[in-house]
């Protein structure tokens, strides 16, 4: 059902808000400080809003400005965006609270039933159940603005809608349901089950879990990698020289430009994300009835009977030595649990000839290695592949290149030295500083995600520091550092 949905013009329209989002992002860190170098105490903070705003723009038309919900960052917004931050008529949360609350939520709003939570005597039992039910009643108010301002409109339904989701949806809705009152033709049980207001709003709410939390996550643990391989985001930031050049992001392009970064280090950095962190690490699959299958590994064939439940292991696949080539820097030694993203432009003595398995669009790019079908899985594979893999694609490639094209990240050293003693060290003790906070944040990294119905770091805290280009306190390009 939602599949169709995911048009070019979809793409491009994640493609335009990511950027936007990025700068309101970056503008909001050096805002909260006005320093030379900005602190960012908590970045996941930061990386769950920008894909919940993007995700709302493109799967439903709203436009959120970057308002936190941290005094520190709010600033005036435009009246026509001001409702995400603003209780609605017989509304109990703001649209924001809502949508958030049940997203952090969720895995308890799923596991306890509605009846059991309206009748328990505890104030989290009645916080899940108001955030669920706030969130579908601001959805259905979306879903029956749509509708009506489409159907004000007849002679545009079907030919001009939003390229939002549920523009999409709705418009094809509206469109059939003119279709059969003036043609009186009937659609299929299939298609009218299809389109009915529950299966949009059921499509609606699974895309916005899907496409914000694993994002979130992915993007989070994106930059902490980057900001801890300092020499691995220079390399990054050149690319980024070579493709953007001068030009400002309003220049940048989805046709022109997004090739360019999914084949390069920006692309190479992600799937190698993808890889240590795969966002569905345990992908059920099975077998229908009377469907009897044969599945190969190595030299030996096993027959899956039919109706029999499959759970692939992403994690172990992509760990797989026979199937992965190490990092040329790292001179042979494997390297399979270490962030190389490197390796994606190993000589592809390993790689097979063929498609990776699964739908048009799971594989890497063409010009970086490619792994043998099913050694790579971070979207699933086969037909139930994640649709959203192009929009999650687009927006990370998008944030990485706004982020790193003027900026660096490192990571913050504060437990470890203050910035007076900083300032009087040598290259050599900042790099052995820096060291230690390097062990720190992988620990968090590797000891905090869990996998509850989605990837989230739940566990340990990951601060940053924003500097423009060249002001880096760690790297051997430091001026300073490399005066002492």
């Amino acid at each position: 059902m939602l599949a169709p949905m995911f048009t070019e013009q979809n793409a491009r329209l994640v493609w335009e808000e990511s950027i936007l989002q990025a700068e309101q992002m970056l503008e909001s860190w050096r805002d909260s400080q006005r320093a030379e170098a900005t602190y960012i105490p908590d970045i996941r903070e930061d990386t769950m809003t920008l894909p919940f705003h993007v995700i709302n723009k493109a799967g439903f038309g709203v436009d959120i400005p970057w308002v936190s919900e941290s005094s520190r960052r709010t600033r005036g917004c435009a009246d026509s965006t001001r409702s995400a931050d603003t209780l609605g008529r017989g509304h109990r949360m703001t649209y924001r609270e809502a949508l958030h609350s049940s997203i952090s939520h969720l895995f308890h709003i799923v596991i306890f039933p509605t009846w059991l939570l309206r009748i328990a005597p505890f104030p989290y039992a009645t916080f899940l159940r108001t955030a669920h039910e706030e969130t579908i009643a601001y959805l259905k108010e979306l879903m029956a603005e749509r509708e009506s301002d489409m159907k004000r409109d007849q002679d545009n339904v079907g030919k001009k809608s939003g390229f939002d989701i549920m523009s999409a949806l709705i418009s094809a809705k509206v469109h059939r349901q003119k279709t059969r009152s003036t043609e009186g033709k009937l659609d299929s049980l299939e298609d009218r089950e299809a389109l009915t207001d529950r299966s949009i709003l059921a499509n609606v709410f699974l895309m916005l879990i899907a496409g914000h939390e694993t994002t979130a996550t992915v993007l989070l643990l994106t930059l902490v990698e980057l900001a801890i391989n300092i020499d691995w985001q220079r390399r990054l930031q050149e690319d980024l020289d070579d493709i953007f050049g001068s030009r400002r992001h309003d220049s940048w392009s989805l046709q022109q430009d997004f090739s360019r970064l999914s084949e390069g280090t920006v692309g190479a950095t992600i799937n190698e994300v993808l890889r240590l962190y795969p966002p569905a690490n345990i992908i059920p699959k099975g077998t229908r009835k009377g469907s009897v299958q044969t599945i190969r590994t190595g030299s030996r064939d096993f027959t899956v009977p039919e109706n029999t439940a499959l759970q692939f292991l992403a994690v172990s696949a992509h760990h797989n030595p026979r199937y992965w080539p190490s990092d040329p820097a790292s001179l042979g030694k494997e390297d399979l649990d270490e962030f190389r993203p490197g390796r994606w432009f190993a000589a592809p003595d390993l790689a097979s000839n063929r498609n990776p398995a699964g739908a048009p669009g799971t594989e890497p790019s063409a010009s970086l290695f490619r792994p043998h079908p099913g050694a790579y899985i971070p979207f699933s594979t086969g037909h139930r592949g994640c649709i959203g893999r192009r929009f999650a694609q687009v927006e990370m490639l998008a944030v990485v290149a706004v982020v790193f094209k003027d900026y660096s990240l490192e990571l913050d050293v504060g437990d470890f030295v203050d910035d007076e003693a900083i300032e009087t060290m040598g290259l050599q003790q900042r790099q052995a500083v820096y060291e230690k906070a390097k062990a720190k944040a992988r620990r968090v990294c590797r000891d905090g995600i869990r996998h509850h119905l989605t990837m989230q770091l739940k566990h340990g805290r990951l601060a940053l520091r924003l500097v423009r280009r060249g002001e880096e306190r760690f790297s051997d390009s430091h001026p300073d550092a490399l005066s002492r």
